[in-house]
């Protein structure tokens, strides 16, 4: 019998980046996904969402794999906050 061991690595990366766009222009955005370089994309996203609170909150799942290969497993949290033509993003993962 052959077994295959997964090496299974938990942490947290927070992000933040300030945008030169109104919250609402950004909100839009959301749902806009590619994975993988241009000339192949050869991985697949899976998002499933968990909650949403709109232009304030996402919190969901990304399943990437290759083939039927899982290589990664997320839960992440986005936060907006809009001031004027600004707005400040914050990504929990």
């Amino acid at each position: 019998m052959v077994s295959s061991m997964m090496s299974v690595t938990h942490d947290t990366l927070t992000f933040a980046q300030s945008v030169e766009a109104r919250l609402s222009v950004v909100w839009a955005a959301r749902d806009r996904y590619r994975c993988g370089p241009p000339q192949t994309l050869e991985f697949h996203g899976v998002v499933d969402y968990e909650h949403i609170v709109p232009e304030s909150l996402i919190v969901h799942t990304d399943t990437v794999t290759v083939g039927d290969q899982i290589l990664a497993v997320a839960l992440l949290t986005w936060e907006f906050e809009g001031a004027g033509d600004t707005t400040v993003i914050r990504l929990t993962d």
